[in-house]
């Protein structure tokens, strides 16, 4: 998917202006298979006012093996002072890339109800 690749810079600098967060690509993180790509971020220095640090991990998934029908979302999980946080019974927020705009729109939070996401609880770990 080695169209994904060429355009994943933009992909991470776009999602680092909706976010405010600078992002970093976590290294071995790639996946990348013939029509699926996915890659994990980390906020390389969060947000802190008022010591509270804000922080972020987010799970890039892209799939479609044709410019025209590739499409691009995220998982984001939300920290603050390191730990993870988000409302109650709900796990993470979604993002969708809008190639039209060229722009990621939040979807909304998202529970995690076969707990894949449990382990996942410190923005250290």
């Amino acid at each position: 998917m080695n169209l994904v690749i060429a355009g994943f810079d933009t992909i991470v600098q776009k999602l680092s202006l909706t976010t405010g967060l600078e992002f970093e690509l976590v290294d071995g993180s790639i996946r990348d298979e013939r029509d699926r790509f996915s890659a994990t971020l980390r906020s390389r220095k969060g947000t802190e006012a008022s010591g509270v640090q804000l922080d972020m991990i987010a799970h890039v998934y892209s799939s479609g093996d044709e410019p025209a029908s590739l499409q691009f979302w995220a998982l984001a999980f939300t920290f603050v002072n390191g730990r993870r946080v988000a409302p109650r019974s709900l796990s993470h927020m979604v993002f969708q890339f809008d190639p039209d705009k060229n722009e990621w729109r939040e979807e909304g939070w998202e529970s995690d109800p076969y707990d894949e996401w449990i382990g996942l609880e410190r923005f250290d770990e």
